[in-house]
């Protein structure tokens, strides 16, 4: 997290019982803050939140793609998704996605 304490974030989202949208990406935030990228794809891939991904996310991973320049990821992230949003941050992040 903002704080250096990566482990006790991940501990702590790891002990929650009840995960929702806004802990599926607040941990990905902390994994991308301090540039582990290949982590946060992974809670994002990860098919047991399938069902709590959402504009947010799909942002993040879009992201985390770009930081790791894995367009063919980016590409799947951004078919599947595309067509359900009209949310301005990730439609901002599709299109630096390709400008990159």
């Amino acid at each position: 997290g903002h704080f250096g304490h990566l482990p006790k974030a991940v501990s702590l989202f790891n002990q929650m019982r009840k995960k929702t949208p806004v802990t599926i990406s607040s941990i990905m935030q902390a994994f991308i803050h301090n540039a582990e990228h290949t982590h946060a794809l992974q809670i994002y891939s990860d098919a047991q939140y399938e069902h709590l991904r959402d504009d947010v996310s799909h942002l993040l991973a879009i992201k985390c793609c770009t930081n790791l320049r894995n367009r063919a990821c980016g590409e799947a992230i951004i078919h599947r998704t595309l067509a359900h949003s009209n949310n301005v941050r990730y439609l901002h992040t599709v299109l630096h996605f390709y400008n990159q």
